[in-house]
């Protein structure tokens, strides 16, 4: 059924679930969505981000002194160059985790090579001990994370997904926290609308529960058609436990 951020957010906050993982379609075209859900991260005992380890003492200064420093303004340049303006969405995050000192999780492989980080990939980052991102990003929550608390995470959409990386061939980090958490893992996929589509929902911004459909989602299945991707895996099991739509 089709519901606001702020009743969203809230039943998965009364439920029994532990992480809450937003996947971007497209990084960095989100800010509307990702600045939503960001209001409401007070129930949250963390939040986890698909940013590089070694990019968490530029998030943590940022957390601290709210100044975007040299390293983190070239990771928004280069991030712009490739198409992406990851500024906007990064910083509503941060800005509210500050306000209410929410800890932020930086869970991605490092982009810099360390003792701990010394396995060399061809993508430009250092594996912790695997092969791959996803299994870096899996292993970097499970430190992170206290039972009988919720968290937050951002990052691609692929990741979330079931099954293998089209990248790497590896076990995503979406099939990797549901092996290991079962329904409580809760996966979201964030799509912008296309101008075209626009009219499809109402406010500027909709959530869609797909785990209880209860209710005719005639506006997602409306979506679904128009835009043409697949909600189901190849097994019939759903890509994704939710959707946000916006404007």
């Amino acid at each position: 059924d089709n519901m606001n951020i702020s009743d969203f957010i809230d039943k998965f906050l009364n439920s029994n679930q532990v992480i809450l993982a937003f996947g971007e379609t497209f990084h960095g075209t989100h800010e509307l969505a990702v600045s939503a859900v960001a209001k409401h991260l007070n129930g949250f005992a963390g939040i986890f981000l698909e940013k590089a380890v070694s990019q968490q003492s530029d998030v943590d200064e940022y957390l601290v002194k709210g100044i975007v420093n040299e390293k983190l303004e070239r990771h928004f340049q280069n991030a712009a160059k490739e198409g992406k303006d990851v500024r906007g969405t990064l910083l509503a995050i941060l800005d509210v985790a500050r306000l209410n000192k929410v800890p932020v999780f930086c869970v991605d492989s490092s982009k810099e090579k360390t003792e701990e980080y010394s396995k060399e990939a061809t993508i430009g980052r250092y594996f912790l001990r695997g092969s791959s991102r996803d299994e870096d990003l899996f292993e970097n929550i499970q430190k992170s994370i206290t039972i009988d608390k919720k968290y937050l995470f951002f990052g691609g959409f692929q990741h979330l997904m079931g099954g293998t990386h089209f990248r790497s061939g590896e076990p995503t980090l979406g099939s990797k926290l549901r092996t290991k958490y079962q329904d409580g893992f809760y996966s979201v996929a964030i799509y912008k609308l296309k101008v075209e589509d626009r009219n499809i929902i109402e406010n500027d911004i909709a959530a869609f529960n797909i785990k209880d459909r209860s209710e005719n989602n005639s506006a997602f299945e409306k979506f679904v058609k128009q835009s043409d991707i697949e909600t189901n895996n190849s097994d019939g099991t759903p890509k994704f436990d939710g959707y946000i739509l916006h404007k």
